[in-house]
């Protein structure tokens, strides 16, 4: 009659374990976003997410300027809780609508996407 108390006080602590890592990436993701905006006072802010459960979750964060290049660009990418942000090199001070062109990766072209229809909305 005991036997099965362990297993539920185990998946009890699991789930509590999931709760615990899931508040602690929306803290780094808003931390993250709160920087750029306070980094960033001019400029339109985009973000992509890319998020299944059979591959690895990503989101990005980007930052365009009125020339529409790139002036940040910020990426996490991991399926542990220890995926940190990190800074993507390789298109910064591009033009934001060659890099869409050359399609590098959906969650970056959601981003930018969606930089390119705050700074549209903003234009009008």
């Amino acid at each position: 009659m005991l036997t099965g108390i362990p297993l539920i006080i185990f998946l009890i602590l699991i789930v509590l374990l999931k709760y615990y890592f899931s508040i602690q990436n929306n803290k780094m993701y808003v931390q993250e976003y709160n920087k750029l905006l306070n980094d960033f006072k001019s400029g339109y802010l985009g973000v992509g997410i890319s998020q299944s459960n059979f591959k690895i979750g990503q989101i990005c964060l980007l930052v365009i300027d009125d020339s529409e290049k790139i002036v940040e660009c910020k990426r996490v990418k991991g399926i542990t809780v220890f995926a940190k942000f990190r800074q993507v090199n390789d298109i910064i001070g591009l033009d934001a609508r060659e890099v869409l062109v050359k399609n590098t990766s959906q969650v970056i072209d959601q981003a930018i996407e969606h930089a390119l229809k705050e700074k549209n909305k903003v234009g009008v």
